[in-house]
């Protein structure tokens, strides 16, 4: 079996990734099969996927293993990545699990309600599937594509570019778009972890969490400052998600007018922002179930 290791490239790689993913090709190897590498260099992600995609086809390769420049790939990958292709034939696309390298450090890994691709929003986060994965593979509607595999054969029968953006989506719920509408399949693998390389810092399923709660206060803190904006530029001095306090004001009095009323005469509950996260959290495992 032929094998195209795809790895879009940018500068300041870190220097685990090269040494990690010698020993996974170098495994690739060992194992009898042929593997060719492409490292197409600062080029936009969804070009660079996309000339990974006609590399693989010019080389009349079987599988393209797409490997993030800042993902380590689990180094027995490759069995289970081909056991997924190898479900059934609509079978496309073969993935592990990794998490967003900042805020909030969630898995990038989506499932839609009935797989539909109608009437979303690309970034809902209650699409994401979240820990506790299912224990065997899953079919998924999109997935990060930074330890993947890919049926090349299917490749061939997608229409036009595989990759490409279209307004904010990236260039995997494009490609993952066009997969369903082909109708072809993506599975996932929650065994297979790859380790996602953040800012002096690793991100795995065993420590998302933690920095997650770590940095849900700023994010508290941001959202702290925009409800301030809205209520200084609103007409009311109440409303449903609670205010900030502590400025003055011209508010509607009792009699339909208007007057100044102070900081301190403003009584109003603080806003629970770590609630309306965890609401956030909350809905993503309905729908995972």
């Amino acid at each position: 079996m032929k094998v195209l290791v795809g790895i879009p490239t940018l500068d300041m790689v870190d220097p685990t990734f090269f040494l990690h993913t010698t020993a996974f090709c170098c495994r690739l190897v060992k194992d009898g099969l042929d593997v060719l590498v492409h490292t197409p260099n600062r080029a936009a992600i969804d070009r660079a996927r996309q000339m990974c995609v006609e590399m693989a086809i010019a080389c009349e390769a079987d599988r393209l293993i797409f490997i993030d420049d800042d993902t380590l790939m689990p180094l027995g990958a490759f069995d289970p990545l081909e056991a997924m292709l190898q479900r059934s034939e609509k079978v496309i696309s073969a993935s592990g699990v990794s998490f967003q390298r900042g805020f909030p450090y969630m898995p990038m890994i989506y499932r839609f309600k009935d797989f539909d691709w109608d009437n979303i929003k690309m970034n809902d986060i209650p699409n994401q599937i979240i820990p506790p994965f299912p224990k065997e593979p899953f079919q998924v509607s999109a997935n990060g594509m930074g330890i993947s595999m890919l049926k090349v054969s299917l490749l061939k029968e997608i229409e036009g570019d595989c990759f490409g953006r279209e307004s904010t989506g990236t260039e995997d719920f494009y490609f993952y778009r066009k997969v369903h509408d082909a109708g072809f399949e993506a599975w996932a693998d929650s065994s297979l972890v790859g380790v996602h390389l953040g800012d002096r810092i690793q991100i795995t399923p065993d420590n998302a969490g933690t920095y997650r709660q770590m940095e849900t206060s700023t994010y508290a803190s941001q959202l702290a400052k925009e409800d301030e904006q809205k209520f200084i530029g609103s007409e009311h001095s109440n409303w449903d998600d609670g205010e900030a306090r502590g400025w003055t004001k011209h508010c509607p009095n009792e009699s339909g007018g208007r007057s100044k009323v102070s900081h301190i005469e403003m009584q109003h509950k603080e806003p629970d922002y770590g609630s309306r996260i965890e609401r956030k959290l909350q809905e993503s495992e309905a729908i995972a179930k």
